[in-house]
């Protein structure tokens, strides 16, 4: 499936400056483990999740490797003893866990990712959380192995993240539409046919539009493709409401019991005259906007076709506003077009 729909490149550093493209590894996980700790002395940390013991079996019988189990909460690393390195193995929290704790140690670094969107293991920041606080981070760059028949069971999901991608390019250009905040997304990685294209360009994507929220929404509820589904509802969502919504103007949201049902603070109420100006940019919007849809949705009935269509998350989408303001999900509430039960 081409996964790159004409669009631009662009270069991600890391904080040592360092490319994407310099820190990735293609290879055998199990026999790069072996040799970075070959060339290590002392006691080497090794993070897993779980997810692959089959790539840390030989490590963690080592007597110069500290074996842990990754937790959600990040501050028992704050108590381990002295070490020299660190091997992260598993998803984005493992990724993100081991790059945080390497970097206060200043010490090296390897992750074998067991999802193939990559997600946790490049990129500059990542969440996490310490002692119940979430929180954005720095992070260490880290030699990252990425071994493809490990990663081969998620690849549907480093192709499904390349259209959520897509989808937040066009959400984007919405917003701008709408005078909303500026997109965050403006261009992609061009992504080849092969197997290390495909890796190489989740590796470079930084997602953070409404898109990537409610896949983490998804995600928390046990989504076990949470890009494909987040990508399958909002391109619903966004083609009926451009092709086919007309705000309501006499039906005004109860934005408090909204965010109530949530879990989320109030969220802020358009003045009337903001409410009229929108109303007017959707129907500017509307042709342009369905013309960057038309290759996602055909995209969309190809991955129907491949994988299925993924399981309903319509309370998650309904509460997609609250969770992202900001989002053009937050316009579609504000028409009152968000109340179905």
């Amino acid at each position: 499936m081409q996964t790159d729909l004409s669009v631009h490149e662009r270069k991600v550093s890391l904080p040592d400056g360092g490319d994407m493209e310099d820190l990735i590894t293609f290879g055998d996980a199990r026999a790069a483990i072996a040799a970075f700790l070959r060339d290590r002395g002392g006691k080497t940390l090794l993070i897993s999740d779980g997810s692959a013991f089959s790539v840390i079996q030989d490590a963690v019988c080592s007597p110069r490797v500290m074996s842990i189990v990754a937790e959600e909460d990040c501050l028992p690393l704050f108590s381990m003893p002295e070490v020299t390195a660190v091997i992260g193995v598993g998803g984005a929290e493992t990724m993100i866990s081991s790059r945080f704790f390497a970097g206060l140690r200043h010490i090296p670094c390897l992750l074998v990712p067991t999802v193939a969107t990559l997600e946790g293991a490049c990129g500059s920041h990542g969440r996490l959380t310490v002692n119940g606080v979430a929180r954005m981070s720095e992070l260490c760059g880290a030699r990252v192995i990425a071994d493809k028949v490990l990663l081969a069971a998620t690849r549907s999901r480093a192709v499904a993240r390349l259209f959520l991608a897509q989808l937040e390019i066009v959400e984007g250009e919405a917003r701008t539409i709408f005078s909303l905040k500026d997109p965050c997304l403006t261009a992609l990685p061009a992504a080849g046919e092969d197997d290390e294209g495909l890796l190489r360009a989740n590796a470079a994507l930084c997602l953070h539009g409404e898109g990537d929220v409610l896949r983490c929404i998804l995600q928390a509820g046990g989504e076990r493709q949470p890009e494909w589904s987040a990508f399958f509802h909002l391109t619903a969502l966004y083609s009926a409401f451009f092709s086919k919504g007309k705000p309501r103007r006499y039906l005004v949201p109860d934005y408090r019991r909204r965010a109530a049902e949530a879990g989320k603070g109030a969220p802020r109420v358009p003045a009337p005259a903001e409410f009229a100006l929108r109303a007017f940019a959707l129907e500017r919007a509307r042709t342009p906007v369905m013309q960057r849809l038309a290759p996602l949705l055909a995209a969309r009935e190809e991955l129907v076709r491949q994988f299925g269509a993924p399981r309903p998350a319509l309370r998650a989408l309904k509460y997609l506003p609250e969770y992202c303001p900001g989002g053009l999900s937050c316009v579609i509430r504000d028409f009152g077009l968000m109340e179905w039960s």
